[in-house]
């Protein structure tokens, strides 16, 4: 459970450090135009995104990246926090059972 764990605390410090950059980021443009998961995973990887795409659609199919491609929408702060707020406590519900706390 500690890489559960460790793994919910980037995510919801990397969604902190997304929703800071998309704060700045309307402070210099006067308007909010957070992030999408697409646009972030693009910036730090654009080929395994274009490779991602052409697997599922090739292997699984092209209505379910469709779906997918609905998520990667989303705005990237949201997401990345939801998904570590998700992890911590899954984390901290998985301890509590295994100590025998109610």
């Amino acid at each position: 459970m500690r890489l559960v764990r460790l793994l919910g605390y980037l995510c919801a410090m990397a969604g902190i450090l997304v929703l800071g950059r998309d704060g700045l980021e309307a402070l210099e443009s006067r308007g909010w135009q957070p992030l999408s998961l697409e646009s972030l995973w693009s910036e730090i990887d654009q080929a395994s995104l274009v490779a991602a795409r052409q697997a599922v659609r090739e292997h699984l199919s092209p209505e379910f990246w469709n779906g997918f491609a609905a998520a990667l929408a989303q705005p990237a702060s949201i997401v990345l926090l939801g998904v570590g707020i998700v992890l911590l406590t899954a984390a901290l519900v998985s301890r509590r059972s295994s100590s025998g706390l109610r």
